[in-house]
């Protein structure tokens, strides 16, 4: 493959983000959209979303004049940092569309020319990684620094630690999707299963050195 990687190689659906996240209907509950792209969205929320759980998902712009409606399925689901005007923490949620018709894809495209922005950083950090991949790139065998959090990082991983301890079973499958994730981006698993079951709830969003270090110190 040419050093010039596309974009379009990376993601098949390039993902764009709403500077101002837009309201929407998920299930028949408020939530804000924070991204989209052809395949899926990002929404912001106040109550937690069940992973696996599908249902109709409907978008209007006054601006445009337009609706939609449409199914996904919630692919992974985490508390942020981000609070809502009460204090609460919101949950932010990846969801995956299942069915959409040519109407709907032409009003999504439309909602993203009008208001989105390409989420650049997102598609460069994925074309690194592939092209370190295709070089041969393997980790220094020294040992690193332990990498260092910020408390919002440190908040959210104890967090999901105590949302995991309360729960064998999601517990277990986080583990397992982790090994799966590893597996495919052709890692070793060298972390304990605690820090790679919150390394996958987070949406793989922490470093997962990161995680094991938090959790060692807890």
């Amino acid at each position: 493959m040419s050093s010039a990687i596309e974009v379009a190689n990376l993601r098949k659906h390039p993902r764009f983000i709403f500077d101002d996240p837009m309201p929407a209907l998920f299930n028949g509950v408020e939530v804000r959209v924070l991204n989209l792209s052809g395949g899926g969205l990002m929404l912001e929320h106040a109550d937690a979303f069940k992973v696996g759980s599908s249902a109709s998902v409907r978008i209007a712009s006054a601006a445009l004049q337009e609706e939609t409606t449409f199914r996904a399925k919630v692919v992974w689901s985490k508390l942020s940092s981000t609070t809502n005007d009460k204090g609460k923490m919101l949950y932010r949620s990846g969801l995956s569309i299942l069915d959409a018709s040519a109407e709907t894809l032409g009003f999504l495209g439309r909602l993203i020319r009008t208001f989105g922005r390409a989420d650049k950083d997102s598609m460069e950090r994925k074309r690194q990684a592939l092209m370190q991949r295709q070089k041969g790139y393997v980790p220094p065998s020294a040992e690193p620094a332990k990498p260092k959090y910020s408390p919002e990082q440190l908040l959210m991983i104890q967090q999901a630690y105590n949302r995991l301890a309360k729960s064998a079973g999601d517990a277990q499958k986080y583990y397992e999707q982790a090994k799966l994730s590893l597996a495919q981006q052709q890692r070793p698993v060298m972390h304990k299963k605690e820090a790679l079951a919150i390394w996958e709830y987070l949406g793989e969003q922490i470093d997962l050195d990161l995680v094991q270090t938090v959790l060692q110190a807890m």
